[in-house]
């Protein structure tokens, strides 16, 4: 009897140590601060990246926009008189930072008119072409004043008609990664006159 009392608080012990250890991995098993902590030390960078992309991708397509938008405003502009001289013309290049707004045009960027007539042979030629509104060194996609374009490229004229075609050009740097390349964005717009054919600048 007198060895049973002495194993009884031995045994008691190591039950009561057993349930202190039980506890505190049960606690431990609770606490998922420890958890959460190193998942989101793992998936921090990719939110991040993915961010910046959304941010990048939505930069480019807004200035995909813009240019085009831009093309569209100076042909238009362009267009709207039956008579141009070379003060109109620099006044409606002017109109091209302000469509391009935030984007700075300087020397990211350049805008030529082009007048394409079809001669009385037949031929398609650029009859004059002006270029502002940036100083982005970009030759025209069509050549210079005289030369002569494939039709191919334009729509149907009479002998006679014109054709003012607008070309923007702006050089595309990414803002905050490689997140999309590095480019020159180009977009054309075609406009008949509305009056007259603009063959000449006076």
């Amino acid at each position: 009897m007198s060895g049973y009392r002495r194993l009884l608080p031995s045994v008691t012990s190591r039950f009561d140590a057993m349930t202190r250890t039980r506890h505190i991995l049960s606690r431990l098993c609770r606490n998922t601060c420890a958890t959460v902590l190193v998942e989101t030390a793992f998936a921090l960078p990719v939110l991040i990246s993915l961010a910046i992309g959304a941010i990048e991708a939505g930069t480019y397509l807004l200035l995909m926009l813009k240019v085009q938008h831009t093309a569209v405003a100076i042909a238009d502009l362009t267009t709207r008189g039956g008579r141009l001289d070379e003060t109109t013309l620099q006044d409606i290049f002017l109109a091209a930072p302000q469509t391009m707004t935030p984007f700075e045009m300087d020397g990211n960027a350049t805008v030529i008119i082009n007048a394409i007539g079809r001669t009385q042979q037949s031929e398609y030629r650029i009859l004059w072409q002006r270029r502002g509104a940036g100083t982005l060194d970009r030759d025209s996609r069509f050549g210079s004043a005289g030369a002569l374009v494939d039709r191919d490229t334009l729509p149907a004229l009479r002998r006679g008609e014109t054709v003012v075609v607008t070309e923007v050009y702006y050089a595309y740097e990414p803002v905050f990664m490689r997140f999309l390349p590095q480019q020159t964005i180009q977009r054309l717009a075609f406009f008949r006159p509305r009056e007259g054919t603009l063959s000449s600048i006076y």
